[in-house]
Order: structure tokens, then C-alpha cells, then sequence
């Protein structure tokens, strides 16, 4: 659960080998009155994180 504004929380393995596995969870907005975004992306392009003009 994330409960301040702040950069995106980023996991990031680089020596995993996630291919051909199941990523499972879920995602809940349990407020009304925010507004951030909310989501999951499964890939990047290299200096993406720190960009305003990233296009997931």
C-alpha cells in the first residue's frame, strides 16, 4: 500500500529470469478523491523512469 505521493515504486531484478512465468496480484483504489495514476508496466525503455515524456 503506498499512502504518501512520491516517485513510482520500482521492483527491478535484473538477474531474474521471469520468462514464461505468471505475475499475480491486484491493484485496489480505495479512496474517492485522488488523483494519481494507477497501474503496472511489464517493460521500460532505459531512462523512462525519470522522464515526464515516458509513454507507457
Amino acid at each position: 500500500m503506498q499512502t504518501r505521493n512520491g516517485s513510482p515504486p520500482v521492483f527491478f531484478d535484473p538477474v531474474a529470469n521471469d520468462l514464461g512465468k505468471v505475475p499475480l496480484g491486484s491493484i485496489a483504489v480505495e479512496t474517492a478523491r485522488d488523483d494519481d495514476f494507477v497501474g503496472f508496466v511489464l517493460g521500460y525503455d532505459n531512462g523512462d523512469l525519470d522522464s515526464a515524456a515516458a509513454d507507457f
